[in-house]
């Protein structure tokens, strides 16, 4: 083995850990209900004001892009957490894409 891919190794070896990867499990979900969070100040400001001055369609249709590919390799790799990420901002990308829709 190199040198340079000591650190890495190490790090997976960590991670095979059955503590360590379940902290680090934690530590996903709590980081996806972070990015889920973060989306819905966008959500309510645009259906709460009525308005999505400012607001970037192609954005926004882009991010639902990138969601639904992520769906579909969690979904082709088994990888729950990259699922249930996908799925709830897919959801609330739509929701603010639809508002862009309505509201503009």
């Amino acid at each position: 083995m190199s040198h340079h891919n000591i650190g890495l190794y190490h790090l997976q070896k960590n991670i095979e850990n059955k503590k360590a990867k379940k902290f680090f499990n934690r530590i996903i979900y709590f980081i996806i209900a972070l990015g889920i969070l973060v989306n819905l100040p966008q959500l309510f400001k645009i259906f709460y004001e009525k308005t999505a001055a400012g607001v970037s369609l192609i954005s926004w249709l882009g991010y639902s892009f990138i969601s639904i590919a992520w769906l579909i390799y969690g979904i082709s790799n088994k990888e729950k957490p990259i699922i249930i990420n996908s799925i709830f901002l897919f959801i609330i990308q739509a929701i603010i894409v639809t508002g862009i829709i309505l509201y503009s």
